[in-house]
């Protein structure tokens, strides 16, 4: 590129003539009439100067007049202890208008929502929580802030109404002003969340979908800095391991003991008494939900959860301190490093009769196997047995919601027992959800009447072999479930190794170590 010598004199104005040589001297060094614009340019220079002087004056008065109690929205915040962009004071919004779009939290709250599968309540500000009562109370100073009361269930199942007449009615409130409020046995510096361990807790799956999933949903973020508190305690054994708390799934969520609403003595039979927050949450979201029925399939949203169902076993796998073993393309497999195949096999029903066959065959494709009796193993241990699996292999039952441990890009491979899988059933369906949360790849074996121990206790007529949607009409939900799990299975062994040898296939491919012939890939 040709470019044009450009040269400025002091005066600021470009000159395009051509450049004389260096020798000779510049005409603004030589010619007198330049020497009388030095002084302009000094005019010019003291004129900028004192501009600019006297605009900082002008705008620092400005801003200061501006600044009056009543014109000055940022004077008003930081009163409320809140920071706002500055621009905001100059797009002239009201506090009252910023509050309405989201762009101002006031310090005081008291908002509940109440949604398909879940109520819940937000208290931020004196909130003291009377655990022996079974009452929480916003003490506000603010005038503005909503005062009242809720009565909130903390189960997010709020459309199964036998189950929810259960549930205990949480009584929620605001009031104006602190002289009633009583004396703070404890002041947390950390917030607090109030779940319900009522309903069904105690069957695996509603551990999960109804208490756990949700509250790690709300308290991921603390990684442990919030305290728990529980209503409709069923029982110890579903978050209480024999050695410690913080070795249970609702242990590892918080490092602080917890506390029982609605009782007198906490769980090691100390006094409970009032205990004070800044911020409560009573209830929680539920944007995890495993099933997809009574718009469990609509409230499914990892975006408004804000975290992943992935995330569960990796947040479970930090806090419990087990080594990283996340996927990494191109971990090369050995034969003393085999990729890892996981039987879930139960101790009373659902078992799966040729187990040894089906190890040996999985043992003969290449996998090192482990067989899980989840009935025998404390919480932390599920946890670390999960999260060394490439492959996971059981019988449809509860015990499959320990997916939820999993890593994610596995395979998960459900076994469907006669009578549960035909069209009219959601039978096995939240975990195939599980499984496509966590990317994993899913197959479904639909097991026979014949492959049944269910075929050599019933006649071949009976409707239990030959009408099973009957059954569940006739019957019910709960009895025929009960029936159709009280089933052992077989697979027969050249169903299963298909299968083993496209799983292997799978965790290959996922390893990058299996080629593809070129006309696959295209």
């Amino acid at each position: 590129m040709v470019t044009r010598a450009v040269s400025h004199p002091p005066d600021g104005r470009a000159s395009t003539a051509p450049a004389a040589s260096t020798s000779a001297q510049r005409p603004w060094e030589q010619d007198a009439s330049n020497e009388r614009r030095r002084p302009r340019t000094v005019r010019r220079s003291t004129l900028f100067f004192c501009t600019l002087v006297l605009a900082s004056l002008s705008y620092s008065l400005l801003t200061l007049y501006s600044e009056s109690p009543s014109s000055c929205p940022e004077r008003e915040l930081r009163k409320s202890g809140t920071a706002l962009a500055a621009r905001s004071k100059w797009e002239g919004l009201s506090i009252e208008r910023l509050r309405q779009i989201g762009l101002l939290e006031k310090r005081e709250v008291f908002r509940c929502t109440r949604e398909t599968l879940s109520e819940y309540c937000l208290l931020r500000g004196d909130v003291r929580v009377d655990l022996p009562g079974g009452t929480i109370r916003l003490y506000a100073e603010d005038e503005d802030t909503t005062t009242g009361e809720e009565l909130i269930q903390p189960y997010p199942r709020r459309w199964d109404t036998p189950v929810m007449v259960h549930i205990s009615n949480v009584s929620v409130s605001s009031v104006l002003g602190r002289e009633e409020a009583p004396r703070c046995k404890r002041v947390h510096p950390v917030p607090a969340v109030v779940v319900s361990a009522g309903g069904y807790s105690g069957n695996i799956f509603h551990d999960f979908n109804e208490v756990l999933l949700p509250l790690f949903q709300a308290v991921h973020v603390y990684n442990g800095e919030v305290v728990i508190i529980i209503v409709d305690l069923k029982g110890s054994w579903w978050f209480r391991s024999e050695d410690k708390i913080g070795d249970s799934i609702l242990g590892a969520m918080t490092n602080y003991p917890v506390r029982l609403l609605g009782r007198s003595e906490d769980l090691d039979g100390a006094a409970q008494g009032v205990e004070c927050f800044s911020q409560v949450l009573v209830g929680t979201p539920h944007n995890l939900c495993l099933y997809d029925e009574e718009g469990g399939a609509q409230a499914r949203s990892e975006q408004k959860a804000g975290v992943r169902l992935r995330d569960f076993g990796n947040f479970l796998q930090r806090r419990f301190g087990f080594p990283d073993q996340d996927f990494t393309v191109g971990v090369k497999f050995t034969a003393e490093k085999r990729p890892v195949l996981g039987f879930v096999q139960r101790l009373s029903t659902r078992k799966l009769t040729n187990l040894a066959e089906c190890i040996a065959l999985a043992e003969g494709v290449g996998f090192r196997v482990i067989v899980i009796h989840f009935e025998e193993l404390p919480p932390k241990e599920v946890v670390r047995v999960m999260r060394q699996l490439d492959v996971f292999v059981g019988v449809h039952g509860a015990a499959f919601t320990n997916l939820v441990f999993m890593r994610e890009r596995g395979v998960v491979a459900q076994l469907m027992p006669w009578g549960e899988y035909h069209d009219y059933l959601r039978v096995g369906r939240e975990y195939k959800n599980i499984a496509f949360s966590l990317k994993c790849t899913y197959m479904e074996y639909k097991v026979p009447v014949n492959d049944s121990s269910l075929y050599e206790k019933y006649p071949p007529d009976d409707p239990v072999l030959v009408d099973p949607y009957g059954v569940w009409q006739e019957k019910g939900v709960v009895d025929a479930m009960r029936l159709y799990h009280s089933q052992d299975i077989v697979i027969p062994g050249e169903s299963f190794k298909l299968m083993v040898e496209h799983m292997y296939e799978v965790v290959l491919l996922q390893e990058g170590q299996l080629e593809i012939p070129l006309e696959v890939q295209s």
